[in-house]
């Protein structure tokens, strides 16, 4: 595999989001092959790299999780709030560390697309992506689903009323 930044490789093993990835190589808790890194963009190989934190080797990546949630209103669309609201996330049961792509306001309901697939999720909210907002539903499903990125829009497409905006 090709050498991946170390923040980037820690937040695909789920350890952190990549900005608290930063915090924890800044603070010298990460090693690569027993030599302690502090420097950010540094880059390892996850496949053939020992890459440890705080002493624990990280698990490989594994299969990115896709979860296409029903948000009720009077909840938070973000991982974590500083008032201590219900967050989207509360209402996920999920080994792995999800996050929602995009946002709804709080008093708003409906699809949310949540995921560990950081590179997915860039590329949905990028003002530079033509990708369609979900404006109205048809059908949805609070079941997670598992499948390839491809299938995943395809699902949502297949259930949901498309409608460009912005």
């Amino acid at each position: 595999m090709a050498l991946e930044r170390l923040q980037k490789i820690l937040a695909k093993s789920g350890v952190a989001a990549r900005r608290k990835a930063e915090e924890l190589i800044t603070a010298g808790r990460v090693a690569v092959n027993g030599e302690v890194v502090r420097e950010l963009g540094s880059r390892a190989d996850p496949d053939r790299d020992r890459i440890t934190l705080d002493g624990r080797v990280l698990e490989q990546p594994r299969t990115p999780t896709y979860i296409v949630l029903w948000k009720p209103a009077g909840v938070v669309t973000t991982a974590k709030d500083e008032l201590n609201r219900r967050t989207v996330v509360d209402l996920v049961r999920c080994d792995t560390r999800v996050f929602p792509v995009g946002r709804l306001d709080m008093d708003a309901e409906g699809v949310l697309l949540m995921t560990d697939d950081g590179d997915l999720a860039a590329a949905l909210q990028s003002v530079t992506a033509d990708v369609g907002r979900i404006a109205r539903h048809n059908a949805i499903s609070s079941r997670p689903i598992a499948a390839r990125k491809a299938d995943i829009a395809d699902s949502l497409i297949a259930h949901t009323h498309i409608v460009r905006y912005g």
